[in-house]
């Protein structure tokens, strides 16, 4: 049995204040909360938010899964923004371990909080812990996670309109409707019952959809292009791109896809964030000052006209044959999305097996003769 640790007075402060935000905010907001995804070793976290079950409905899909208990699991609670907090003094290890965890539970944004104020006479775990967060998400690849101090948040209520909307976009909009055929998928049967299904669910729904984070991702980019320089740091500021290596010439990076690769998902289930939660980012990007430029989706909020922040709940790729490329389709969705389904020949679910071993585990395979039995 897990030993529980009853969390410090410093840390039961901020953790009834997150507690409490979370509620007024619209969500589920849960204290101690289990992580339910693991086995042998289930580390617990000092606060989760969970977008509540009527704002999506994923029911339309469970056909697909039967009795299938980490689908249930998984779409039972979808965790937005999960958090751990040190309220005094910590070691280095311990927060590693805290970052560790939070990538455990799959969670849209992640947070860890401590308190300076009260770190002993070192006065130096919010300096340490930045860096440790840097270092993890350089190196992890995980580019969700938010370090804060409790200065931060402190308050932070006081500053939100909550009559705001705090709830999210149920509308069905698809968008690019006309579907390129540069994918795997090759049964047009399949994906007319696949288009059928996600549409039952009346989320948003769009194909072809590229991941959000891309944009987020961008915005710091585009800090650097804007910092005068001598040419020779043209690329060090990634200012430029070799577009023929043969001839050396050179071109401009002038927008995203000069920068990254951009996947192109078949199918896409999407939220989009409440305006309340938005403004709850925005103002710790304001209180964070130059330092959100470590976090993209807070710089990107500073740079966007628009502020649209979405949540890719779902992704789907149909893959015709089984390769190299339903792999790509595998980690696609893996890394950009809180579920994926994989369609595919039933040789695919081997690849899923696989490749789950290096963490992509959030994706279930379903043969595609199984769609086409779906009544629907």
């Amino acid at each position: 049995m897990q030993q529980v640790n009853m969390p410090k007075k410093e840390t039961k402060e901020i953790q009834q204040y997150l507690t409490k935000l979370g509620e007024k905010l619209g969500f589920i907001s849960i204290p101690e909360q289990p992580n339910t995804n693991t086995n042998n070793y289930r580390p617990i976290y000092d606060v989760a938010w969970f977008i509540k079950d009527d704002f999506y409905n994923l029911q339309p899909l469970d056909m697909l899964f039967g009795q299938n208990s980490k689908w249930h699991t998984l779409t039972k609670q979808i965790p937005i923004a999960t958090f751990e907090i040190e309220g005094s003094t910590t070691s280095s290890k311990n927060q590693l371990g805290n970052l560790l965890n939070l990538t455990l539970i799959n969670s849209f944004l992640n947070f860890v909080v401590v308190n300076n104020e009260y770190a002993s006479n070192e006065n130096d775990t919010y300096r340490r812990g930045v860096k440790i967060c840097r270092t993890f998400m350089k190196f992890s690849g995980k580019q969700n996670i938010i370090f804060l101090d409790w200065q931060h948040l402190k308050n932070i209520d006081k500053t939100i309109n909550f009559s705001k909307n705090n709830t999210f976009s149920k509308t069905n909009t698809p968008t690019n409707t006309i579907r390129s055929k540069v994918g795997g998928e090759k049964d047009s049967a399949v994906m007319e019952s696949l288009l059928k299904l996600l549409e039952n669910t009346k989320i948003n729904m769009y194909q072809n959809y590229i991941p959000p984070i891309l944009k987020w991702q961008y915005s710091k980019i585009k800090m650097y292009q804007s910092i005068e320089a001598e040419t020779k740091y043209d690329f060090l500021l990634n200012k430029k791109f070799i577009y023929d290596p043969v001839n050396k010439v050179e071109r401009k990076i002038s927008k995203k896809a000069d920068m990254y690769y951009e996947p192109r998902i078949d199918f896409a289930l999407v939220l989009q964030i409440p305006l309340a939660f938005k403004m709850f980012l925005m103002k710790i990007g304001e209180n964070l000052k130059e330092e959100k430029v470590y976090y993209p989706i807070l710089l990107y909020l500073n740079q966007s006209k628009s502020n649209d922040i979405e949540f890719p709940l779902l992704g789907v790729e149909v893959e015709s044959s089984v390769n190299k490329h339903l792999n790509g389709g595998i980690f696609n969705m893996s890394k950009f999305f809180y579920l994926g389904l994989l369609v595919s020949p039933k040789q695919g679910a081997n690849n899923l097996l696989t490749l789950e071993k290096l963490g992509l585990n959030n994706i279930f395979h379903i043969n595609e003769e199984k769609i086409k039995e779906v009544n629907i």
